[in-house]
């Protein structure tokens, strides 16, 4: 069997203060395989380009310490539309036979995860593979494993997202049979991707961690979560996924009872989604699980003066 190439791809835009951590961690990865390494940068105003920079021209002059059998490494740095479109355009320059993208604040555990994953890849049955992962603080220190990472029945991956992105890898052919990412989404497109490769493909849970997730205020995970839960409901809704199940997972969250959630986010948010235009009401309230949501939304004190109001107030 010919030596594998990974393709990875780190999209980023000023993360001057972590992408050295996550390109240490892709150059440092040791085995027998090629790393074929491609950093999208978003026209970055900070130290971003500087660092990647530094990086591609150590491995163009041949002094990095490489412990794989070989690396490229290229950049680009432009104005994208957002994190799926820089990864999007990262693949097609992709020239590696295992894709995965690390964001620029995340990183790989330790130097043996891609010899680790490259192993399941020998078996040619195998198509996607995914891991455990660990959430980490700002400076890199550990706050737990991440909850919910088991090996998961391919009928639910729709209403819970158990496969985690910086610990997942794919065939090429698998990214060409599935095509892109979509660059409408900016919270959830790598659960929707994996939804759409599910429908063509057999995942293959590998039960070692083999990324950190790094956590802090500013990070997608904990800093958008209005919009990171209201473009999760629209997904949920598309794919027929607004179960009680994935409601309970990724609307109420931690620290809500379900009561407060439905007071507090449903009642906005579905007013927001349902009523553009009012039609959509009729089709959504067909699910039986649909219908308890409005029942206890617009029942809860105030909800339909609230709720009406805030739809008058987005119809204006």
């Amino acid at each position: 069997m010919k030596d594998i190439t990974f393709s990875i791809v780190t999209p980023s835009y000023n993360q001057g203060q972590f992408i050295d951590y996550t390109i240490q961690s892709i150059l440092r990865q040791e085995g027998d395989f090629y790393i074929d390494y491609i950093v999208m940068d978003g026209n970055s105003t900070d130290e971003t380009m500087k660092i990647v920079e530094d990086y591609a021209r150590q491995i163009k002059e041949k002094s990095y310490p490489i412990k794989c059998k070989g690396i490229t490494m290229r950049y680009q740095s432009k104005k994208d539309k957002g994190q799926a479109d820089a990864i999007n355009k990262g693949f097609a320059l992709a020239k590696g036979d295992i894709y995965a993208w690390l964001n620029s604040d995340d990183v790989y555990v330790n130097p043996y995860t891609l010899k680790k994953v490259a192993g399941l890849f020998e078996d040619k049955n195998v198509n996607f593979v995914y891991g455990r992962r660990v959430d980490i603080q700002r400076d890199g220190q550990i706050i737990r494993e991440t909850p919910f990472v088991t090996e998961g029945r391919m009928d639910l991956l729709k209403e819970l997202d158990y496969v985690l992105q910086p610990s997942s890898f794919w065939r090429s052919s698998v990214w060409k049979k599935t095509g892109l990412l979509n660059i409408k989404m900016h919270y959830a497109f790598d659960w929707d991707y994996w939804v759409r490769i599910a429908k063509n493909f057999q995942f293959t849970f590998y039960d070692d961690i083999l990324s950190a997730n790094r956590l802090y205020p500013e990070n997608k995970t904990l800093g958008t979560g209005f919009e990171r839960e209201k473009e999760i409901i629209h997904f949920l809704i598309r794919i027929d996924a607004l179960t009680e199940r994935s409601v309970q997972h990724y609307i109420v969250g931690q620290g809500r009872t379900v009561a407060e959630a439905f007071q507090q986010t449903l009642r906005y948010k579905l007013a927001e989604i349902l009523f553009q235009p009012i039609a959509n009401l009729k089709h959504f309230l067909l699910r039986p699980y649909a219908r308890k949501i409005f029942k206890k939304t617009v029942k809860s004190e105030g909800g339909w003066f609230e709720f009406l109001h805030y739809y008058w107030e987005k119809k204006k």
